[in-house]
Formats: C-alpha cells, sequence, structure tokens
C-alpha cells in the first residue's frame, strides 16, 4: 500500500468516525462540518465525495461551522 493510499485511508476514517449534530432548523441529519484552509489532496478527494461529512470553507475562516445539505444552508450553532 503505497503512502498516499495510507493518508487517503486515514482522512477518510478520520472524516467518517466525526459525530455530528442534526440541523436545528430542520432536524437533518445531512450535516456537515465546515473546514477552512487550503486543504491537502486527500482532504479534497475525500470532500469531493458526495457522500462526505465535510464541506470546503476557502482559506478565510468564518464563524459558520455546519453546513445542512438538506436546507443549502451555513450554521454558526446545529
Amino acid at each position: 500500500m503505497s503512502d498516499t493510499t495510507v493518508s487517503q485511508t486515514k482522512t477518510f476514517e478520520y472524516y467518517e468516525n466525526l459525530t455530528l449534530p442534526n440541523c436545528s432548523k430542520c432536524q437533518s441529519n445531512k450535516v456537515q462540518m465546515i473546514i477552512y484552509g487550503f486543504p491537502t489532496q486527500e482532504l479534497l478527494q475525500y470532500a469531493m465525495n458526495p457522500n462526505s461529512r465535510v464541506t470546503l470553507g476557502g482559506c478565510v475562516p468564518n464563524d459558520e461551522k455546519y453546513y445542512c445539505k438538506k436546507r443549502k444552508k451555513l450554521q454558526i450553532h446545529v
């Protein structure tokens, strides 16, 4: 197994094991954590997956911490 494959696997496992709250507005469990900053290649690949538990928020950090996929809205608190 190559170093890249090991790194991707660890990235995927880490984010798949996150405990995320339901949306406080619609109670949907389709909530993603927003990750700010320049992503690694592994994180970028994971975030592009339709079932990803994260969304990329760009390079400038903001107050929003979660994204509700059902409502398509950013949220500070869930």
